[in-house]
């Protein structure tokens, strides 16, 4: 039972206010045909509407089983509609995208019925208004009559308590509106039907009560009766329109302006790729550089090397771009101090360094020895002492070099022959190593293994080297002398192994050449310290070099100074008297273990005043480098990326407004089925999700394709501008990970639904009645 008591509607229009409804009261039943008539703005369709819980009295009291309104939550409105109202639209009000029987199920729908009752009550409806052979059209396609059939079928599928009608033949010919109206008059035998028409003729044919209106007020009532009160608790429903309706709405829209859709999927895309792509790059780079330093960890090492200590000085010159007709003469000198040792107390220092934080230390050893080899031709010659003191330790280096004949040295008078991996040595080492007569190198082409192993040289000592001449300095008796220090000398060395370095090596220690064992530079060592020249040699000091007999002093020249102090370290270690550290190479694993050991150096040099130790990592820097080409590529990607999802934003928010504004009598239409505010802006989160969705599909597969060209003009600028740890062109710079694809796709949709969240509630702030009138 329907009871308005003195009932007002005012509404504003600037300053004007509009009275529509003046204190109308009347009493309604539970069935019956009830027709509203009068002019148009006389009000009636705003009674209406009032009674389908569409918009709300200004004053006065609206009942319905005398429970009065005023308490009702937008809920409780949600609910009502839903239950008790039925809607019949003069513009039938039907949504598009979806068929007739889709259109016809939607109150259904929204107030939860199962699908087997819904289907059995849509055949039933669909039959009743005669639409079933056509209920799988899309309703674009259907006459004004059966449109106005859909939306009868609409309103009584839920089978609510009253039927309201607001003009339904108003469009309609005289023969279809008749149909219309006996739909309606067969309906009102089980519950109320309100139909608002301005056509006395229809009303008086079939309404069972006609209440006339004008100016707002009731006029006349042909059967205004007083109706017994009866109180009865509303049980309303929760209603709520499913997920998947919203999904599949949203879904159908989208399809229906396809183009549209399309240009908003591609743009939003380019930002997700854009981000893809950042993605990809950050982790292809960082595994890329753990890869690089990897297979170069033999190439780049961190290096402490001892060097001579050379300052350059220059004479200031103070005026820039002077005036005057003279020409200025810039005086340069260098000044050389010393050698710069790499001193047994560092050596202690590193041998405290944390033994996980490297791969290895290498420490390259020289010491200065004069050798003999006899030739093929039974000519001697003297042989450089620039070999390389080989790794003390047997099975660090087994790992690293296939031994392919013989052993690595055991004894200070063993020595092995590194080949290069072609089983190579150029010629001119082969000189310098006393295996060919200089001047005679292209007559040989190749050596066999058995040709070297066995070959022997031997080691001249400084007493047999230097003699005293006349007290005053010692000279060298090795010219025209060679065969006699060869055959008089019981020191002798001996090649016994060739090795060469594993194809799969991760360390490149060595250049190609003679080896030997740190067992021989102890002994060198120990030899020339007890040697004569050596003893007088450091008895003079500063007062006599041995070789010349002059004094050891500083030598100065216009360009260039040279330390006393360095002349005498030179002359002991042209002795053998010094062993000399050249180079101490650290080899790590990872980064972090490279700056832990940088920091470690740095810390000795910051605690010693008169610190001399220099190292390099040439690998860090040249990383740093490509890092910060990396970082350059990384933040233009960033730059892109941000305008494009800008744009996207805007995009998606405008086209969203543009939907809502489009489907604004939509939004109407599902408020008065029963949907709530926030299925309303979930449709169109939905909508923006699904956007999304796309979105993040296409933005994945982009960024894999566009992933290959990139990785492949990466790569080949890093060979142009000489990256040499570049193992291959198939390095991946751009690494998309399997996981991407979730987080760009969960991206993309979160990103559509951020950018249309304004719209999405724009729209569900819209009130029923102005959704439905806003054209």
């Amino acid at each position: 039972m329907i009871k308005f008591d003195k009932l007002t509607k005012d509404f504003k229009t600037g300053n004007i206010k509009v009275r529509a409804l003046d204190e109308v009261s009347f009493e309604l039943p539970n069935k019956g045909f009830v027709c509203i008539l009068g002019q148009s703005g006389c009000g009636k369709s705003t009674l209406l509407n009032i009674l389908g819980g569409l918009d709300i009295e200004t004053k006065g009291e609206f009942l319905i089983n005398g429970n009065s309104t005023k308490t009702f939550s937008d809920k409780d409105w949600d609910s009502y509609r839903n239950q008790y109202i039925g809607f019949i639209f003069q513009n039938y009000y039907l949504v598009p995208h979806l068929s007739i029987k889709e259109n016809i199920a939607l109150a259904c729908k929204i107030s939860g019925v199962s699908k087997e009752i819904r289907d059995k009550k849509l055949d039933d409806v669909i039959k009743k208004v005669g639409l079933n052979d056509i209920k799988d059209k899309r309703v674009t396609y259907l006459s004004g009559g059966q449109m106005q059939r859909v939306a009868i079928a609409r309103a009584i599928i839920n089978e609510p308590k009253i039927i309201l009608a607001d003009e339904p033949t108003g469009a309609l010919d005289s023969k279809t509106a008749k149909i219309v109206m006996d739909i309606l008059k067969d309906i009102s035998k089980d519950r109320l039907v309100v139909m608002v028409t301005h056509n006395e003729d229809l009303a008086n044919k079939y309404g069972t009560r006609i209440i006339n209106m004008l100016d707002g007020k009731i006029i006349k009532d042909s059967d205004n009766i007083k109706i017994e009160k009866v109180l009865e608790n509303l049980n309303f429903k929760k209603v709520k329109i499913p997920f998947y309706t919203t999904f599949y709405i949203s879904l159908k829209n989208l399809i229906e302006k396809r183009l549209r859709t399309l240009l908003l999927i591609i743009a939003v895309s380019i930002g997700t790729m854009g981000v893809g792509l950042v993605l990809s790059l950050s982790k292809g780079v960082e595994i890329f550089l753990d890869n690089a330093q990897a297979n170069s960890i033999g190439s780049y090492p961190i290096t402490v090397y001892s060097e001579a200590i050379v300052e350059q000085y220059e004479n200031p010159i103070k005026t820039l771009y002077p005036t005057d007709n003279n020409i200025r003469v810039r005086y340069a000198e260098s000044r050389t101090t010393s050698f710069n040792y790499i001193e047994e107390e560092f050596l202690n220092y590193l041998d405290k360094l944390d033994k996980s934080s490297y791969t290895v230390i290498n420490r390259s050893v020289s010491i200065q020895f004069r050798t003999i080899s006899k030739l093929s031709d039974n000519t001697y010659q003297t042989v450089s002492s620039s070999w390389s003191e080989v790794f003390d330790n047997e099975e660090f280096m087994l790992k690293q070099y296939d031994v392919l004949t013989g052993h690595l040295p055991k004894s200070a008078n063993e020595v092995v022959l590194l080949v290069d991996s072609y089983n190579a040595i150029h010629a001119s080492t082969l000189v310098t190593l006393g295996l060919l007569k200089n001047g005679e190198t292209k007559d040989k082409v190749s050596f066999t293994f058995d040709e070297l192993i066995g070959k022997e040289y031997k080691i001249i000592n400084n007493n047999d080297w230097y003699i005293p001449y006349e007290g005053r300095y010692y000279t060298d008796v090795s010219q025209g002398n060679l065969s006699s220090l060869y055959n008089n000398s019981n020191d002798s060395l001996e090649i016994v192994g060739i090795i060469r370095s594993k194809e799969d090596a991760t360390l490149s220690l060595y250049n190609t050449g003679l080896l030997y064992s740190p067992l021989l530079t102890e002994k060198i060592y120990s030899d020339a310290l007890n040697s004569n020249i050596v003893k007088d040699q450091i008895h003079y000091g500063y007062e006599k070099d041995v070789l010349t007999g002059s004094p050891i002093i500083d030598y100065i020249t216009d360009t260039s100074f040279t330390a006393k102090e360095y002349y005498y370290d030179y002359r002991l270690y042209s002795l053998g008297a010094i062993k000399r550290t050249n180079s101490i190479k650290i080899y790590t694993s990872s980064f972090e273990l490279r700056y832990l050991i940088l920091d470690y150096l740095e810390l000795y040099e910051s605690n010693r005043i008169d610190s001399f130790i220099r190292y390099s990592d040439y690998f860090k820097d040249m990383s740093k480098e490509l890092a910060s080409l990396m970082d350059v590529v990384n933040i233009a990607l960033i730059i892109f990326t941000g305008i494009a999802l800008s744009i996207s934003i805007i995009m998606i928010s405008i086209v969203t407004y543009i939907s809502v504004i489009e489907r604004i009598k939509e939004i109407g239409l599902l408020r008065s089925l029963g949907g709530k505010k926030k299925d309303i802006a979930f449709l169109f989160i939905a909508e923006t999700s699904i956007i999304g969705l796309l979105s993040g599909i296409i933005g994945v597969i982009g960024t894999l394709i566009i992933s290959n060209p990139i990785n492949e003009y990466c790569v080949e600028a890093f060979k142009k501008y000489g990256y040499s740890f570049l193992k291959n062109g198939s390095t991946k710079v751009a690494r998309f990970e399997p996981y991407y694809i979730i987080i760009l796709i969960v991206f993309s949709i979160i990103f559509t639904i951020i950018a249309g969240l304004i719209p999405s509630i724009m729209a569900a702030r819209k009130k029923p009645i102005e959704a439905l009138k806003t054209e």
